[in-house]
């Protein structure tokens, strides 16, 4: 036994052999995985996809239940008006778009699938009203996605059903979450065209949408959503609900800052943590911007690591400077980094350190903030940029929690 992932792994082989014993089967959390799995067990797969695959692989039966698309403590809609949770962010469009069966497992090793599972765990639960408004109407949408082949589900289709069932549970006095006046507003490439696309999606049957491109609030008269458009230029869009005229929930808000590496490749190294993926780790040049709040699914989180950033140009460019945004939020344990070294190669891939910023924690320590940080650039043709990240932790001495690891958020890497 060398290390105590091995007696963890002792350790529930011996509980295994006394719950087969008695008849029954073994179900355990994938960190079961490490040091050796126990022969029968079945493995429920939370942190990510991968242990349920890993486990696949070896014949082992598996429930996949990743915090990603199926912990349904957390928030469902904008945290603003929400019930407090624990974080994340899992909206019914995510978790009805979950597939439980990974792609990379051949036809045998798919039949150890056996489906996905919600999660409530209820340490900011307090009754069962709230627990009802967190679950519903997320495991309405994972169940179907167990019992409907991946072929035939359809959210369009699915959202339009969820009217009658509404219905339903308003009859039963059901307190479901009634998250679904939320406004998605989204920015993608368009890949025949190349041109910068603004799509809007609702948790709505053919809502309509109206919205504004100036910063202001939307209101009935304002231009209604049909399909996606171009933003040939940074701006802040706003869009809202509306029904007879009326606005229905919040204006829905989102930032978007175009600049000369919007869109292109991207590489970090460690990746961030489960909890904290924005859309990924594109999302570092999607051109979306970041409120002050870490839960609003456009933040990328580190916990305790350094990190660092590389990305490709495509092509050679003069570049005067890069801003990044960082959040800090003592409470939730998010710090400012230390410190930023800057790194730049032409087509070659030979990098030069071409700027160091020394960073420090904004005042008063409880100041929750977006701190924007510019770094300038000798005068240079780039193509690889290279952002060297120093974690802002530990904890200081005066947090609740110190020498805890920090949080390390980032949001968009700007390069002008």
């Amino acid at each position: 036994m060398k290390d105590e992932a091995g007696l963890q792994s002792w350790f529930i082989k011996r509980v295994e052999k006394m719950v087969t014993a008695k008849g029954k089967k073994m179900i355990g959390w994938d960190e079961i995985l490490e040091g050796g799995l126990a022969p029968e067990a079945t493995v429920m797969s939370w942190r990510g996809m991968e242990g349920g695959i890993e486990a696949a692989k070896m014949g082992h039966d598996v429930i996949m239940t990743p915090t990603s698309y199926c912990y349904f403590d957390y928030y469902q809609a904008e945290p603003e008006g929400e019930p407090l949770a624990i974080g994340g962010f899992v909206t019914l469009k995510k978790v009805y778009s979950f597939e439980p069966v990974p792609p990379v497992l051949n036809e045998m090793e798919s039949r150890h699938i056996l489906g996905a599972q919600g999660n409530v765990w209820t340490e900011f639960i307090a009754t069962p009203e709230h627990a009802e408004y967190m679950a519903i109407p997320r495991m309405i949408a994972l169940a179907e996605v167990n019992w409907t082949e991946k072929e035939n589900r359809d959210y369009n289709d699915f959202i339009r059903r969820m009217d009658h069932q509404f219905a339903i549970l308003d009859q039963l006095k059901v307190n479901y979450g009634k998250q679904s006046t939320r406004v998605d507003i989204s920015l993608s490439r368009n890949e025949s065209t190349g041109k910068l696309m603004v799509g809007m999606e609702t948790e709505l049957y053919k809502p309509e949408i109206r919205y504004t491109t100036d910063g202001n609030d939307p209101t009935a008269t304002s231009v209604v959503y049909s399909a996606p458009f171009e933003i040939p230029a940074s701006c802040t869009i706003k869009a809202a609900i509306f029904k007879e005229g009326k606005q229905l929930g919040k204006v829905s808000e989102r930032a978007f800052a175009l600049h000369s590496a919007t869109g292109v490749k991207c590489e970090v190294s460690p990746a961030p943590s489960f909890k904290y993926q924005a859309r990924g780790i594109q999302s570092l040049t999607d051109a979306t911007l970041g409120s002050v709040n870490h839960n609003d699914g456009c933040w990328l989180g580190f916990e305790g690591d350094d990190i660092e950033i590389t990305i490709d140009l495509g092509k050679e460019q003069m570049v005067r400077n890069i801003e990044v945004a960082f959040l800090q939020n003592l409470k939730a344990w998010i710090m400012l980094p230390k410190s930023i070294v800057l790194e730049v190669a032409d087509f070659s891939g030979k990098y030069a350190q071409s700027n160091e910023l020394s960073v420090s924690m904004v005042t008063p320590a409880d100041t929750v903030l977006r701190n924007n940080l510019v770094i300038q650039v000798k005068k240079q043709n780039c193509r690889f940029i290279k952002l060297k990240i120093k974690n802002g932790g530990p904890l200081p001495a005066n947090h609740l929690y110190p020498g805890e690891p920090a949080w390390l958020f980032i949001d968009e890497v700007v390069v002008n």
